[in-house]
């Protein structure tokens, strides 16, 4: 039999899902629907996770900034392959854009200041760049980008089967860690970090290029 070419276009599907996702999830936002959600599930939070996680939070807080993630982002670029790199750099501004779109029009104010459990006195010049409102998160937005490269990068390395999973693994609970920094640290609501989770990994699989593959002969 004849090698049948099977087209791998899962990723890009799944980017246009989440994508999806997330521009529903803006309209529910928008109309106010998970305001109650949102304060509630801070709330419980902080009752639960000690104090002492207030200075590791706000130390993730500073490493999820644009400058550091900027960077980040530069390196792993060098390490795309060529014909990719500016498909990364248009989809990282989009999700910039996107962001800074969110957070001038979709009526979301961010947590209080008698949520926020930031201890430093400081913060980065971007952090002082204020906007109406808070949705999506940023650092989710960038992060969740950042850690959906890295993973594809590796998943197509040379690397070992058990060191790439142990690096995915690893990835994934740092990113999960963050996520909820997030909103222990009553920097952003459940909401606004779950809209730049999926805008940040929706976006990230349109850069995985499409494959083409024979399959096995029979």
């Amino acid at each position: 039999m004849q090698p049948i070419l099977k087209l791998k276009r899962a990723p890009i599907l799944w980017g246009a899902l989440l994508c999806g996702l997330y521009a529903l999830l803006t309209i529910i936002v928008n109309a106010r629907v998970l305001v109650g959600v949102d304060h509630e599930i801070t709330t419980r939070l902080q009752q639960i996770i000690p104090r002492a996680v207030d200075l590791p939070s706000s130390i993730l807080s500073l490493l999820g900034s644009a400058e550091v993630t900027v960077l980040i982002f530069a390196a792993l670029v060098l390490l795309a392959r060529p014909q990719v790199r500016v498909k990364l750099v248009a989809l990282f501004v989009l999700v910039t854009l996107l962001e800074l779109q969110g957070k001038t029009m979709i009526d979301q104010p961010g947590p209080p200041w008698g949520l926020l459990r930031y201890v430093f006195a400081f913060g980065t010049p971007t952090g002082k760049f204020d906007t109406p409102f808070s949705y999506p998160s940023g650092h989710a937005a960038r992060t969740s980008f950042l850690v959906a490269l890295a993973i594809t990068l590796i998943a197509q390395s040379r690397a070992r089967s058990l060191t790439k999973r142990s690096l995915i693994a690893l990835l994934i609970v740092v990113e999960t860690v963050m996520l909820v920094s997030r909103i222990y640290i009553g920097d952003h609501w459940t909401s606004d970090v779950i809209g730049g989770t999926l805008l940040g990994v929706g976006l990230a699989l349109f850069s995985v290029e499409q494959q083409t593959t024979p399959a096995p002969e029979h």
